[in-house]
């Protein structure tokens, strides 16, 4: 694992030479590329989510959030069959079948600002704020299970899976850009 420096080093490499990688950009809000075979590097920018997908949701590995620059308002829900707040459930794998109620509440929410990071198990539902420009580098560990990966979304509202595809250029270059822009704004940032 790189240490605080180093991931500043090497984020600020990748989004100053973004046409060295593949890019997928994601309507939670973000553009990522793999930076190693269990590594992604991921920028935050709030034009490109759309306000519809569902936010709350599991991972199909356990993942360290190293936030390099800006800042990530973390929250975490328990199962809770006492909670009067019910969630529809749908797995990655069959979004549309096995749908389920589950009831929940919120564990914990808490603020990361760069340098920090957080865990995320993989069978911990959370939801994540990422102010734009923020860039994370998201380390991956364990066996993959999609099985149990999930979305959720309070009972009454569709849940709507985020999208990748391919980022075009244009749009990396100006989310790139607009990261390296405002170094003012990342205590830690060093061009």
């Amino acid at each position: 694992m790189l240490s605080y420096p180093e991931l500043e080093e090497f984020a600020i490499h990748v989004v100053q030479n973004p046409k060295e990688y593949i890019w997928l950009k994601c309507d939670m809000g973000y553009i990522k590329c793999q930076v190693s075979e269990n590594s992604d590097l991921e920028v935050w920018d709030s034009s490109l989510r759309k306000n519809n997908v569902s936010q709350i949701h599991t991972h199909p590995r356990q993942c360290y959030v190293n936030v390099v620059f800006g800042c990530v308002s973390n929250t975490t829900y328990c199962f809770d069959d006492k909670s009067n707040t019910e969630y529809h459930k749908a797995k990655f794998i069959s979004p549309t079948k096995n749908c389920q109620l589950v009831k929940m509440s919120r564990s914990m929410s808490a603020t990361y600002a760069a340098p920090s990071g957080f865990l995320c198990e993989k069978v911990l539902p959370h939801s994540g704020v990422h102010t734009s420009g923020t860039v994370c580098v998201v380390d991956h560990s364990g066996d993959l299970d999609y099985q149990n990966a999930a979305f959720f979304s309070k009972k009454g509202i569709n849940i709507i899976l985020p999208e990748y595809e391919e980022a075009d250029e244009f749009t990396v270059r100006r989310v790139c850009q607009s990261t390296l822009k405002d170094p003012e704004s990342y205590s830690t940032l060093r061009i």
